[in-house]
């Protein structure tokens, strides 16, 4: 198994040190724990005296709504992420962020990936997703599909397997943002899914 991103346990353990288990058994203090600065303090952050720019989020493209779904990302990637976000053609700001960190955490990012609003989609749009060569399906919040792109059995945070692909369903990315266990769940899943 690869080493864990570290930026990941960071974000998982916000308050807490963080160890990591050596080859010998031990347990080495990993580097501090930092919390997330605010955009604002982010951007005024100074390095050898230079400002340093706050990371720029991905700029979310309009929707088109034809006879193929939108996709943010790749549509080639082996790697589809089902969200499910009604006010927003894609992704909300904050859960954007939050997936970028988690996708860094495992070695992705959205290029790699295949992102699609499940709330925007047409009934014709799930039969087309069900005829693409993704490897793997992740899903964040309600299966809008009806089970056509993940098994509607499958329980959160347990690795499945639909249609030939391995599947990992959990809650919306809001919901785990706010919640230690569940990001603790998740990542227990990815590193199952992808390490």
């Amino acid at each position: 198994m690869t080493k864990p991103d570290s930026s990941f346990l960071r974000l998982v353990f916000d308050e807490e040190e963080v160890y990591q288990i050596d080859t010998a058994g031990s347990a080495v203090p990993s580097s501090p724990v930092v919390k997330a600065e605010s955009k604002e303090a982010s951007a005024a952050s100074t390095q050898e005296g230079k400002a340093v720019e706050a990371p720029t989020m991905a700029a979310e493209p309009k929707a088109d709504y034809g006879t193929q779904p939108p996709i943010l990302g790749n549509a080639a990637a082996d790697v589809l992420v089902l969200v499910d976000a009604p006010d927003f053609d894609f992704i909300e700001p904050g859960d954007q962020a939050f997936l970028q960190d988690i996708l860094k955490a495992i070695k992705l990012s959205f290029e790699g990936i295949s992102l699609v609003n499940t709330a925007r989609l047409k009934e014709e749009h799930f039969s087309y997703l069900q005829q693409m060569a993704y490897k793997k399906v992740i899903l964040f919040g309600a299966d809008k599909s009806g089970g056509k792109l993940i098994s509607a059995t499958q329980n959160p945070y347990i690795i499945g397997s639909h249609e030939g692909r391995k599947t990992l369903k959990a809650e919306e990315l809001q919901s785990i943002r706010a919640d230690r266990n569940k990001k603790v769940n998740l990542w227990n899943a990815l590193k199952e899914l992808f390490l």
